[in-house]
């Protein structure tokens, strides 16, 4: 994929961003076997996935991974589509500004607005999802909705989560060479261009820097040949030491956001995401 080669060096990721980025549309698969529309939200491009019939009350906002920098891409709909035949729920994916050409100041307040709609009316029916970057949001969202005593979501769920953009704790050199997608020079390009001005512990940009008081029950799922696994272990132990629920689900050998690859462990993975997201019937 080049996944790996771009994120070598913050040139080379900042060279691969010249050329003009457009979100990957739905499949026309997808759109034959679910309802499929497309609306704007916030100023936001947003397509909702959900089934054709038997919807059950479950509402997921997905936040799509990228490092910040990518758009939604044809791997995000297939997760996207697993996670819809698995749990009925209705997905909303919403297109939100990226780096470099905008920080998270930009994306923060939309994303924010459509968030606390859609759980005012009924929270405990939503789930914030996101995978990599978008893991790490959806959690900065659920933690500023938080602060400011708005109505939070009923379940997060993490999937291999980038959640301290720093990319620099010293136990991640045990991962780096068994990474077959990530490395951190181009990561930590990409974090410092969505932060702006901000200092990368800050916790709207590295959730890990912030508390889990007071949020709902989090799931993590994440692969021990991924980077970014040191990231979800810090989690587990902020969790565990504050008494938090976080079920943490460790996949041995699995690569980053390898749920959304077309491989027998992503179904393992979807069946455990669908279980904790029913759960909550």
């Amino acid at each position: 994929m080049g996944t790996k080669a771009r994120l070598l060096s913050a040139e080379a990721l900042s060279r691969s961003l010249t050329r003009p980025q457009v979100p990957a549309p739905p499949p026309w698969l997808m759109r034959q076997r679910f309802r499929v529309t497309s609306h704007v939200s916030h100023g936001m491009p947003m397509v909702v996935v959900a089934p054709r019939s038997r919807a059950s009350h479950h509402q997921v906002l997905y936040l799509h991974g990228g490092a910040y920098v990518h758009e939604v891409t044809g791997p995000h709909w297939r997760l996207i589509q697993g996670l819809v035949q698995r749990t009925g729920a209705t997905v909303h994916v919403p297109t939100y500004p990226l780096a470099p050409r905008h920080t998270w100041a930009s994306a923060f307040p939309p994303l924010r607005a459509l968030a606390r709609d859609m759980v005012a009316a009924n929270g405990a029916a939503w789930t914030f999802m996101g995978d990599s970057a978008g893991g790490g949001l959806a959690l900065a969202l659920a933690q500023e909705m938080r602060n400011a005593a708005e109505s939070l979501p009923g379940r997060i769920v993490l999937l291999s989560p980038w959640l301290d953009v720093a990319t620099d704790h010293p136990d991640q050199a045990a991962y780096a060479g068994k990474d077959r997608l990530l490395a951190a020079p181009g990561l930590q390009w990409a974090g410092r261009q969505w932060a702006g001005q901000l200092p990368l512990d800050d916790p709207r940009i590295s959730p890990l820097h912030g508390s889990l008081v007071g949020l709902p029950a989090i799931a993590v799922l994440a692969g021990t040949s991924d980077l970014l696994y040191v990231d979800a272990l810090r989690l587990q132990d902020i969790a565990a030491r504050s008494g938090h629920p976080v079920q943490f689900m460790s996949y041995p050998d699995m690569f980053h956001v390898w749920m959304a690859a077309p491989i027998p462990e992503a179904e393992q993975a979807l069946n455990d995401v669908a279980s904790f997201v029913c759960a909550a019937s």
